[in-house]
């Protein structure tokens, strides 16, 4: 369990990944850096170079830079946590918008490969992914503009005649503050439905204990 008391934390959000002058006002700031939360996004797949840039390169290049070299050096305490916040499409299909798809599923691989277990034994600070449902946040506003095409506008009306209710943003919220305290490194969460958090279960697994 992660003690989450007193600790520094590093939020990123809107279109804005972390970068290199938000890690050096953290730690001049506060000497400390504990916690980093990777939760830049934009919904747009015909600017599509423009999303990968930020819902995935940006999440790379936040990660990277807290992994390799502020966390070990700043964090107050033995361990910290990284966490990489994707969305369920990162986990299922979505044919509407295939390349926010391929952006967050890009997300999850990177961090469960980064989460796996020799990189935590080296290092010991987890990563984890939070894949929130629909959630009443701008970037659910989708314009038939934002996508490669009217033909994807209408799949995307037809798929919302059956989605979930839309969750309040405080819900994904109070489920990073819980997968940060109890969540494994490398490990995958489901925020979805105003519900508590749960743990995705990969099911194929290769001959190996990485």
């Amino acid at each position: 369990m992660f003690d989450i008391t007193g600790k520094v934390a590093l939020v990123t959000g809107g279109a804005g990944g972390i970068g290199l002058e938000a890690f050096k006002e953290a730690v001049g700031t506060f000497k400390h850096l504990d916690i980093v939360i990777n939760n830049a996004g934009i919904f747009n797949d015909k600017d599509w170079e423009r999303m990968i840039a930020v819902n995935l390169t940006g999440v790379l290049n936040g990660t990277i830079l807290a992994y390799e070299h502020y966390l070990p050096k700043y964090r107050s305490k033995d361990e910290a946590v990284i966490i990489n916040v994707a969305s369920l499409a990162g986990l299922y299909r979505y044919p509407p918008v295939p390349v926010y798809v391929a952006a967050k599923s890009g997300v999850v691989g990177f961090t469960r490969s980064l989460g796996s277990k020799p990189h935590y034994e080296r290092t010991k600070i987890k990563v984890i992914a939070v894949c929130p449902g629909y959630t009443s946040t701008a970037i659910q506003d989708i314009k038939e503009e934002d996508l490669l095409g009217p033909p994807y506008f209408k799949i995307h009306k037809q798929m919302l005649e059956v989605v979930p209710p839309v969750q309040p943003a405080t819900a994904v919220s109070n489920a990073v503050i819980e997968v940060i305290k109890k969540g494994t490194s490398g490990s995958v969460w489901i925020a979805e439905g105003n519900q508590p958090p749960f743990e995705v279960k990969f099911e194929y697994k290769r001959q190996s204990k990485l």
